[in-house]
């Protein structure tokens, strides 16, 4: 999935990139050519548009993709943020309203970068159509229409906005290597995501329909991606899910008077420890499970080897 992430990156880039250039050379091929009937100009101007447009396109969805990852990967490094910023932050690629938003900058101000560069990337490219422009020319028959062509227009108007886009790709690169892991923004990413009892608990019979607006009380829950560290059955890695974070204004005392540490302290470090003991009790009950095969070793493995254990569970 990392891979496919980083391709999707690059390659739409790369695209943007080979479509401006053939932009490039369409432009070069009318300069100084006469001026055909006004048909000739129609769609002239409509291809240097649609070529336009496309490099736009390609340029937003590799910015959109770089976007997604910048959100998760905070998301999951951050103490909490309140569901309200989050809600804001996480559309950023559909509504600008996190711009303006102080709670977006103290989230993530890369991630608030790269959101002001994909909503102002369609105001670089206003200039690339107009790069052909149509002038008075004498020559030996007399005055002519000619189409002419300013390079320098067009090379800025794409080359400008796709040094950003190359830069957020690397920053984009860096996040998916850091979090050892690539994002989407698909519903099945929330879902997998949100599989927490304390968030069961916390939202409501009445809210889980998802309709608008956001109930206040939810808005000021502090939220993040947390880990959940080792089951009997996968020992090997991290499991995550969005945990509860606090609220906004309080103190960091979350499921149920279960305090968080943020990772990498010496708490966290103890945190792991007690997890690890947790877990090598588990193990050791496995051990002594009734012979395989029999009706009370699949019951009882099942309930020891499959619930999960939180961080703050000591």
């Amino acid at each position: 999935m990392s891979l496919i992430a980083v391709l999707s990156m690059f390659g739409s880039f790369v695209a943007g990139v080979a479509v401006a250039a053939g932009h490039h050379f369409f432009y070069l091929s009318h300069e100084g050519q006469l001026v055909g009937t006004s048909t000739d100009q129609e769609w002239v101007l409509r291809i240097s548009t649609g070529l336009t447009f496309l490099v736009r396109f390609l340029y937003s969805f590799s910015l959109g993709i770089v976007l997604v990852q910048l959100f998760w990967g905070r998301f999951q490094s951050v103490v909490g943020t309140t569901m309200g910023t989050a809600d804001r932050v996480f559309e950023i690629r559909t509504s600008p309203a996190a711009l303006f938003d102080l709670g977006f900058w103290a989230f993530s101000p890369i991630m608030a970068f790269h959101g002001i560069i994909y909503w102002l990337l369609p105001l670089a490219f206003v200039v690339a159509p107009s790069s052909l422009t149509i002038a008075l020319r004498g020559s030996s028959d007399g005055q002519a229409l000619v189409y002419e062509y300013h390079r320098r227009s067009l090379f800025l108007s794409y080359f400008i906005p796709g040094v950003l886009v190359f830069i957020g790709c690397i920053v984009g690169v860096i996040n998916i290597m850091g979090s050892t892991r690539a994002y989407s923004s698909t519903l099945s990413t929330v879902i997998r995501t949100s599989g927490n009892e304390t968030l069961d608990r916390l939202i409501e019979v009445a809210d889980r329909s998802g309709g608008d607006p956001l109930p206040k009380r939810l808005a000021k829950i502090k939220v993040r991606l947390a880990v959940l560290y080792g089951t009997s059955v996968a020992l090997d890695g991290e499991n995550f899910a969005i945990e509860i974070a606090g609220s906004a204004g309080s103190g960091r005392i979350i499921n149920n008077g279960t305090r968080h540490a943020p990772r990498g302290s010496s708490e966290d470090d103890e945190g792991r420890l007690a997890v690890q003991r947790v877990v090598e009790g588990r193990d050791s009950e496995l051990e002594n499970l009734p012979a395989a095969g029999s009706q009370d070793y699949h019951s009882v493995g099942a309930k020891a080897k499959d619930r999960p254990i939180l961080l703050g569970e000591r």
